[in-house]
């Protein structure tokens, strides 16, 4: 049996998660009444029986719940203006200078090139070596970082990642690495 305070956390989730298509209707409604009321008497005047005013309300919310979406269409697949939005996010964030961080750095060198290069993608796992490798050399201080997280990782329990990762990438590529920054610069 789920506690209460689960069971009112899990209804704020669905009702969150629906808040979106909400506001749309909600915004509709509140754009339909005020056309209703500047248009409707027209509707009236060219034949449509006043009765039927729940009709016209229908018709007129269902052609601004359209524009709506085509707005939101347009908005999102041939304006893309969210794009800039992002960029302007990324380039505005005091967080991001615009470099690989050592963690993603080290990630990518022991991680994601030997399993691209277990899977056969030779040429992107070549491609992120060199980006990694003018990264190293074009910032002191991220080679410094790396350095340090190697040595660390080193320490606890992963003492022949060097040597794990220097095999697997000699063995996969068939080409011999120099060590010349402690066994991690590759010699393109």
């Amino acid at each position: 049996m789920e506690s209460p305070a689960k069971v009112l956390m899990k209804q704020i989730w669905r009702f969150g998660q629906v808040g979106g298509m909400i506001s749309v209707i909600l915004m509709c409604l509140n754009l339909t009444i005020p056309l209703y009321e500047y248009s409707g008497w027209r509707l009236i005047q060219l034949g449509i029986p006043g009765y039927l005013d729940w009709l016209i309300i229908l018709i007129l919310f269902l052609m601004v719940f359209s524009m709506t979406l085509i707005f939101g269409f347009l908005y999102d697949k041939i304006f893309q203006l969210w794009k800039h939005r992002e960029i302007v996010a990324m380039e505005r964030n005091p967080y991001m200078k615009g470099r690989i961080s050592p963690h993603e750095l080290v990630t990518w060198q022991y991680f994601n090139i030997p399993l691209l290069l277990k899977n056969d993608s030779k040429a992107e796992a070549e491609f992120n070596l060199k980006w990694n490798e003018r990264n190293m050399e074009r910032d002191p201080e991220l080679r410094k970082d790396v350095f340090r997280i190697i040595k660390y990782v080193k320490e606890y329990k992963l003492k022949n990642i060097d040597d794990r990762w220097l095999h697997d990438i000699s063995e996969i590529t068939e080409k011999k690495y120099l060590a010349k920054y402690g066994k991690f610069k590759p010699d393109w």
